[in-house]
């Protein structure tokens, strides 16, 4: 039990009954100080693998107990939807500790009474800051997007009805948050430095005009968030003609790297 890091040989046989693995050791024994092993083993029947995350930017900053923060999203969820979720909470987080000092973050902020509301103001007023940061930064970054963009333009790709490409500039990812009123530009930076790739879903009657918005992680080849107006989940047309998009986009690595 010293060994894996945890408290007793009590805490030892509580998790080999419940079938802790490797991830969900190191998991408790890094934050033991806010969260209970019997609490670990209730998220990990309810298959809560995003509070990995959740850890790192509110629980163990703040000294939250991780129950308290997992409480909080369910009742979110239920009371305004499925877009209150760990992402969307993630996402708050993070433009909310750009916008204010840490010492300054109260009970009232981590935990606000409408989620979704808050988050679309703070990530809108980061994105904004952002882009009136300084003509020469926003310059250099979008030099480095339009790099980006060119190398990413291989995995274009499009059928009858849609057409995907990737962010071509700076401007035309503030462009893309501001017009479907979702969070993609606080991404500018991890897409500038190849960290993520941000890509447009486009009507092929209307290529100019935003339609869906997808993240795509090159290091792990899936799509982490595909996103329409003001967070909208994507129909089914569109999720299908990702996925094919993804399988060509695997099919051009495998070519690629077989020479």
């Amino acid at each position: 039990y010293k060994m894996l890091r945890l408290n007793s040989k009590n805490e030892l046989e509580f998790a080999k009954k419940h079938k802790f693995t490797d991830e969900w050791y190191r998991f408790y024994a890094d934050f033991k100080n806010c969260v209970l092993i019997e609490e670990v083993a209730e998220l990990r029947r309810k298959r809560f693998t995003h509070t990995l995350r959740l850890l790192d930017i509110v629980t163990a900053r703040f000294n939250v107990r991780l129950t308290t923060v997992v409480n909080y999203l369910d009742k979110q969820e239920k009371r305004y939807g499925k877009k209150c979720n760990a992402i969307m909470y993630k996402d708050y987080i993070s433009a909310l500790l750009n916008l204010m000092d840490e010492k300054d973050v109260t009970r009232e902020h981590l935990f606000p009474k409408n989620l979704k509301t808050q988050h679309d103001s703070a990530t809108q007023r980061w994105a904004q800051i952002q882009y009136e940061q300084g003509a020469e930064k926003i310059k250099a970054r979008s030099l480095m997007i339009e790099n980006q963009a060119r190398r990413l333009s291989l995995f274009c790709y499009e059928n009858e009805t849609l057409l995907i490409e990737p962010c071509p500039s700076d401007k035309a990812l503030f462009i893309e948050g501001n017009t479907q009123s979702h969070c993609v530009y606080n991404y500018a930076e991890r897409y500038a430095n190849g960290d993520t790739a941000i890509f447009f879903i486009r009507k092929k009657e209307a290529p100019d005009m935003p339609y869906y918005t997808l993240e795509y992680s090159e290091k792990q080849n899936e799509i982490k968030q595909n996103r329409g107006y003001d967070n909208e989940d994507p129909p089914n047309e569109v999720v299908v003609f990702a996925n094919k998009w993804l399988k060509y986009v695997t099919k051009l690595i495998k070519e690629t790297k077989n020479g």
